[in-house]
């Protein structure tokens, strides 16, 4: 297992229309301190090498620093995942004293598309801000998550983006999970997907010493995502594939790392991800 996303807390300050977790609202058994930093110890004991720290928003989270630091010491990589818009000074300045491997901040379209997304009026420029705070300090990453309302733009906004200074920008597809599946509309065609997906090739050749990641446009079968990675929630509970709702089990509890190899496990969130694509066909006609 190569990687462990580690959703911190649902606490978020934003209620994003394509949240795959539905975020928003703090759970009530979220994990303690304690818990928390033996969940890291058991996934370092197991000898998982990266680590995403997200939520909701972790930077919400009353111990996110010492977790970050936790997580810089017992694994190779650390990656946090935050909408940038808490990064002030002390934020930015306590991150890079804990070494923290890369922050990936989102950013999906100019500011009517971000906005719309985000249902929160002003977030793109408090995000603008806190990627421009930060960029010549940390190692920033801006995610974009591709979608109907911002696939046309692209080309622009990734030159944008690279205008700011940033060291990389991954673009990833929305899915139709969590809040999502209420809006079909934001769900692109395969033809769409195709047609973003070459112009984004194209367009990375064009730069020097900026990374455009666009793998996570060339959908990847669910059963090989589960070898690669899987996902702790703020209660200890684990899920195979972030985008279906499937536990196989709590990480404070059971002996994970047997019951994640489980075939029927497997196949079981296997089928459910089928369902995602099943969604996509029925749906992407109707809009």
């Amino acid at each position: 297992m190569k990687i462990v996303e580690f959703e911190i807390t649902r606490q978020c300050n934003f209620r994003c229309k394509h949240c795959y977790n539905l975020s928003g609202r703090k759970l009530s058994n979220e994990m303690s301190s304690e818990d928390i930093h033996i969940v890291l110890e058991k996934l370092s004991s197991f000898g998982v090498p990266e680590i995403h720290v997200g939520g909701g928003e972790p930077l919400l989270h009353k111990y996110i620093f010492d977790v970050i630091e936790r997580c810089t010491y017992l694994f190779e990589k650390t990656v946090l995942e935050t909408n940038g818009t808490l990064l002030n000074d002390m934020n930015v300045e306590r991150l890079k004293r804990s070494e923290v491997n890369m922050v990936r901040i989102s950013l999906d379209g100019f500011e009517a598309q971000h906005e719309y997304l985000r249902g929160a009026s002003g977030s793109f420029q408090a995000t603008l801000e806190g990627i421009r705070r930060s960029a010549n300090k940390l190692n920033i990453q801006v995610n974009t998550v591709i979608n109907r309302i911002n696939c046309k733009s692209m080309e622009d906004f990734v030159d944008f983006i690279h205008g700011l200074g940033v060291s990389s920008h991954r673009l990833t597809l929305l899915l139709p999970a969590g809040r999502a599946k209420n809006y079909a509309e934001l769900v692109m065609s395969k033809n769409e997907i195709l047609e973003v997906t070459n112009n984004i090739q194209l367009l990375a050749k064009r730069y020097v010493n900026f990374e455009i990641d666009y793998s996570k446009l060339c959908r990847k079968e669910p059963t090989n995502v589960m070898l690669e990675k899987f996902y702790v929630d703020p209660a200890g509970r684990v899920r195979l594939y972030g985008f279906v709702d499937h536990t196989v089990g709590n990480i404070l509890k059971d002996d994970i790392f047997s019951t994640i190899s489980s075939s029927e496990n497997i196949k079981q969130t296997a089928q459910n991800a089928a369902d995602i694509g099943k969604f996509i066909e029925e749906n992407v006609k109707k809009v």
